[in-house]
Protein backbone atom coordinates (compact mmCIF):
# COMPACT_ATOMS: atom_id res chain seq x y z
CA UNK A 1 0.00 0.00 0.00
CA UNK A 2 2.61 2.50 0.69
CA UNK A 3 4.78 1.86 -2.36
CA UNK A 4 1.17 2.22 -4.34
CA UNK A 5 0.78 5.56 -2.51
CA UNK A 6 4.12 6.85 -2.64
CA UNK A 7 3.74 5.77 -6.78
CA UNK A 8 0.69 7.37 -6.57
CA UNK A 9 2.43 11.14 -5.03
CA UNK A 10 5.65 10.94 -7.83
CA UNK A 11 2.71 10.77 -10.67
CA UNK A 12 0.51 13.44 -9.02
CA UNK A 13 3.94 15.22 -8.48
CA UNK A 14 5.24 15.01 -11.87
CA UNK A 15 2.23 15.89 -13.76
CA UNK A 16 1.86 18.98 -11.39
CA UNK A 17 5.80 19.96 -12.94
CA UNK A 18 4.32 19.19 -16.78
CA UNK A 19 1.75 21.59 -15.95
CA UNK A 20 4.06 24.36 -14.32
CA UNK A 21 6.28 24.02 -17.62
CA UNK A 22 3.55 24.45 -20.26
CA UNK A 23 1.92 26.99 -18.85
CA UNK A 24 5.59 28.60 -18.85
CA UNK A 25 5.89 28.05 -22.74
CA UNK A 26 8.22 25.19 -22.47
CA UNK A 27 6.13 22.15 -22.44
CA UNK A 28 8.86 19.68 -22.09
CA UNK A 29 8.74 16.38 -23.33
CA UNK A 30 7.60 13.64 -20.56
CA UNK A 31 8.65 10.73 -22.39
CA UNK A 32 12.15 10.29 -22.07
CA UNK A 33 14.43 10.83 -25.85
CA UNK A 34 11.06 12.85 -27.56
CA UNK A 35 12.30 16.56 -28.40
CA UNK A 36 10.33 19.19 -26.60
CA UNK A 37 6.85 20.39 -29.11
CA UNK A 38 7.24 24.02 -29.11
CA UNK A 39 3.66 25.42 -27.66
CA UNK A 40 1.47 27.98 -29.12
CA UNK A 41 2.29 30.39 -26.69
CA UNK A 42 6.07 30.18 -27.54
CA UNK A 43 5.48 30.97 -31.47
CA UNK A 44 6.79 34.34 -32.24
CA UNK A 45 5.54 36.55 -34.34
CA UNK A 46 6.30 37.34 -37.84
CA UNK A 47 8.85 40.01 -37.85
CA UNK A 48 7.21 43.13 -39.25
CA UNK A 49 8.66 43.96 -43.24
CA UNK A 50 10.02 47.61 -43.08
CA UNK A 51 8.89 49.57 -45.76
CA UNK A 52 10.71 50.38 -49.04
CA UNK A 53 13.15 53.38 -49.25
CA UNK A 54 11.16 54.41 -51.71
CA UNK A 55 8.12 55.18 -49.43
CA UNK A 56 10.29 56.67 -46.32
CA UNK A 57 12.14 59.15 -48.06
CA UNK A 58 10.57 61.87 -49.86
CA UNK A 59 13.60 63.50 -50.85
CA UNK A 60 13.03 63.69 -54.73
CA UNK A 61 9.73 65.50 -53.93
CA UNK A 62 11.75 68.23 -52.65
CA UNK A 63 12.15 71.52 -54.67
CA UNK A 64 15.50 72.39 -53.28
CA UNK A 65 18.45 70.55 -53.13
CA UNK A 66 18.68 69.60 -49.06
CA UNK A 67 22.48 69.27 -49.09
CA UNK A 68 22.73 73.14 -50.75
CA UNK A 69 22.67 74.78 -47.21
CA UNK A 70 25.43 72.85 -45.92
CA UNK A 71 27.84 73.57 -49.08
CA UNK A 72 26.62 77.05 -50.21
CA UNK A 73 30.19 78.19 -50.72
CA UNK A 74 31.11 75.04 -52.99
CA UNK A 75 27.74 75.20 -55.02
CA UNK A 76 28.24 78.75 -55.74
CA UNK A 77 31.76 79.03 -56.60
CA UNK A 78 31.73 76.22 -59.29
CA UNK A 79 28.64 77.28 -60.26
CA UNK A 80 30.47 80.81 -61.04
CA UNK A 81 33.60 79.25 -62.54
CA UNK A 82 30.72 77.82 -65.28
CA UNK A 83 29.14 81.22 -65.47
CA UNK A 84 32.97 83.01 -66.00
CA UNK A 85 33.75 80.35 -69.31
CA UNK A 86 30.37 80.92 -70.78
CA UNK A 87 31.12 84.98 -70.28
CA UNK A 88 34.53 84.57 -71.93
CA UNK A 89 32.73 82.84 -74.71
CA UNK A 90 30.33 85.44 -75.34
CA UNK A 91 32.89 88.22 -75.50
CA UNK A 92 34.71 86.48 -78.56
CA UNK A 93 31.74 84.86 -80.83
CA UNK A 94 29.39 86.73 -82.33
CA UNK A 95 25.99 85.84 -80.01
CA UNK A 96 24.02 86.50 -83.14
CA UNK A 97 24.89 84.18 -85.42
CA UNK A 98 26.91 81.09 -83.50
CA UNK A 99 23.84 80.55 -80.73
CA UNK A 100 23.90 76.76 -81.51
CA UNK A 101 27.64 77.22 -80.74
CA UNK A 102 27.36 78.96 -77.74
CA UNK A 103 24.53 76.73 -76.74
CA UNK A 104 27.02 73.52 -76.68
CA UNK A 105 29.74 75.37 -74.66
CA UNK A 106 27.49 76.55 -72.33
CA UNK A 107 26.35 73.23 -71.77
CA UNK A 108 29.88 71.73 -71.38
CA UNK A 109 30.72 74.37 -68.81
CA UNK A 110 27.91 73.18 -66.83
CA UNK A 111 28.95 69.28 -66.99
CA UNK A 112 32.52 70.43 -66.18
CA UNK A 113 32.04 72.20 -63.09
CA UNK A 114 29.04 70.65 -61.67
CA UNK A 115 29.58 66.99 -62.33
CA UNK A 116 33.34 67.09 -63.08
CA UNK A 117 33.98 63.40 -62.01
CA UNK A 118 31.90 61.96 -64.27
CA UNK A 119 32.83 60.02 -67.66
CA UNK A 120 31.35 63.23 -69.98
CA UNK A 121 33.83 65.53 -67.74
CA UNK A 122 37.23 63.44 -69.11
CA UNK A 123 39.62 65.57 -71.04
CA UNK A 124 38.63 62.42 -73.90
CA UNK A 125 35.32 63.19 -74.09
CA UNK A 126 35.32 66.51 -73.78
CA UNK A 127 37.46 67.48 -76.75
CA UNK A 128 37.42 64.37 -78.55
CA UNK A 129 33.61 64.55 -78.52
CA UNK A 130 33.95 67.81 -80.04
CA UNK A 131 36.48 66.93 -82.61
CA UNK A 132 34.52 64.19 -84.02
CA UNK A 133 31.23 66.72 -84.05
CA UNK A 134 33.21 69.61 -85.58
CA UNK A 135 34.84 66.75 -88.52
CA UNK A 136 31.28 65.49 -89.31
CA UNK A 137 29.89 68.50 -89.62
CA UNK A 138 31.97 70.46 -91.81
CA UNK A 139 32.07 67.01 -94.14
CA UNK A 140 28.40 66.97 -93.90
CA UNK A 141 28.44 71.31 -94.99
CA UNK A 142 30.65 70.41 -97.60
CA UNK A 143 28.49 67.67 -99.03
CA UNK A 144 25.30 69.50 -98.95
CA UNK A 145 27.10 71.84 -101.21
CA UNK A 146 28.38 69.29 -103.45
CA UNK A 147 26.14 69.73 -107.01
CA UNK A 148 24.71 66.21 -106.97
CA UNK A 149 23.67 66.38 -103.52
CA UNK A 150 21.93 69.92 -103.70
CA UNK A 151 20.28 68.99 -106.60
CA UNK A 152 19.07 65.54 -104.86
CA UNK A 153 18.11 67.51 -101.60
CA UNK A 154 16.33 70.49 -103.85
CA UNK A 155 14.83 73.68 -101.96
CA UNK A 156 12.12 71.80 -100.03
CA UNK A 157 12.55 71.82 -96.23
CA UNK A 158 11.54 68.21 -95.44
CA UNK A 159 14.93 67.28 -97.71
CA UNK A 160 16.91 69.22 -95.53
CA UNK A 161 15.61 68.98 -92.63
CA UNK A 162 16.53 65.17 -93.03
CA UNK A 163 19.93 65.62 -94.16
CA UNK A 164 20.30 68.14 -90.85
CA UNK A 165 19.17 65.56 -88.90
CA UNK A 166 21.21 62.58 -90.34
CA UNK A 167 24.40 64.81 -89.42
CA UNK A 168 23.57 65.06 -85.60
CA UNK A 169 23.23 61.33 -85.84
CA UNK A 170 26.40 60.69 -87.83
CA UNK A 171 28.08 62.69 -85.23
CA UNK A 172 26.69 60.84 -82.57
CA UNK A 173 27.60 57.91 -84.34
CA UNK A 174 30.87 58.96 -84.19
CA UNK A 175 31.61 59.49 -80.68
CA UNK A 176 30.13 56.70 -79.67
CA UNK A 177 32.53 54.25 -81.47
CA UNK A 178 35.23 56.32 -80.83
CA UNK A 179 33.90 56.40 -77.02
CA UNK A 180 33.72 60.63 -76.95
CA UNK A 181 30.48 60.20 -76.11
CA UNK A 182 29.78 64.12 -74.61
CA UNK A 183 26.55 65.36 -75.34
CA UNK A 184 26.82 69.37 -76.16
CA UNK A 185 29.22 68.17 -78.75
CA UNK A 186 26.81 66.85 -81.00
CA UNK A 187 24.94 70.44 -81.02
CA UNK A 188 27.77 71.72 -82.41
CA UNK A 189 27.34 69.45 -85.83
CA UNK A 190 23.91 70.98 -85.91
CA UNK A 191 25.38 74.50 -85.46
CA UNK A 192 27.52 74.38 -88.60
CA UNK A 193 24.49 73.19 -90.99
CA UNK A 194 22.32 75.74 -89.69
CA UNK A 195 24.57 78.95 -89.42
CA UNK A 196 27.43 80.60 -90.91
CA UNK A 197 30.77 79.43 -89.75
CA UNK A 198 34.67 80.08 -90.41
CA UNK A 199 37.87 78.08 -89.56
CA UNK A 200 38.26 80.83 -86.60
CA UNK A 201 35.21 79.77 -85.31
CA UNK A 202 35.93 76.47 -85.24
CA UNK A 203 39.46 76.98 -83.65
CA UNK A 204 38.05 79.30 -80.72
CA UNK A 205 35.43 76.82 -80.16
CA UNK A 206 38.23 73.93 -79.64
CA UNK A 207 40.28 76.87 -77.86
CA UNK A 208 37.49 76.84 -75.40
CA UNK A 209 36.64 73.64 -74.80
CA UNK A 210 40.38 72.62 -74.18
CA UNK A 211 40.22 75.55 -71.61
CA UNK A 212 37.43 74.61 -70.23
CA UNK A 213 38.76 71.15 -69.68
CA UNK A 214 42.11 72.29 -68.31
CA UNK A 215 40.89 74.59 -65.62
CA UNK A 216 38.42 71.78 -64.81
CA UNK A 217 41.97 69.12 -64.52
CA UNK A 218 43.64 71.78 -62.58
CA UNK A 219 40.62 71.93 -59.56
CA UNK A 220 39.97 68.58 -59.80
CA UNK A 221 40.75 67.66 -56.13
CA UNK A 222 38.93 70.21 -54.70
CA UNK A 223 35.87 70.09 -57.06
CA UNK A 224 33.10 67.69 -56.13
CA UNK A 225 29.84 66.51 -57.98
CA UNK A 226 26.96 69.02 -57.37
CA UNK A 227 23.91 66.94 -58.78
CA UNK A 228 21.91 64.51 -56.99
CA UNK A 229 22.20 61.57 -59.70
CA UNK A 230 26.22 61.52 -59.40
CA UNK A 231 26.85 61.76 -55.69
CA UNK A 232 26.87 64.57 -53.04
CA UNK A 233 29.40 66.76 -52.17
CA UNK A 234 31.61 65.23 -49.53
CA UNK A 235 31.60 66.86 -45.96
CA UNK A 236 34.23 69.32 -44.39
CA UNK A 237 35.63 69.37 -48.29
Amino acid sequence: MLRLKRKSQERSARIGVNDRRRSAGTDAATVPGEQPQPSETSISAPPERSRPESCTQSSDLKILDGRFPRHVARYVIQSALAAAAVVLTLTVLDITSHTALIAALGASAFIAFTMPHTRASTPRCMIGGYVVSISVGACCHYLSAAPGVANLLGTTRVSWSLFVALTVGAAMLGMVITNTEHAPAASVALGMMLNQWDYLTIAFILFGVCLLSLVKGCLQHRLKNLCASFGAPQAGS
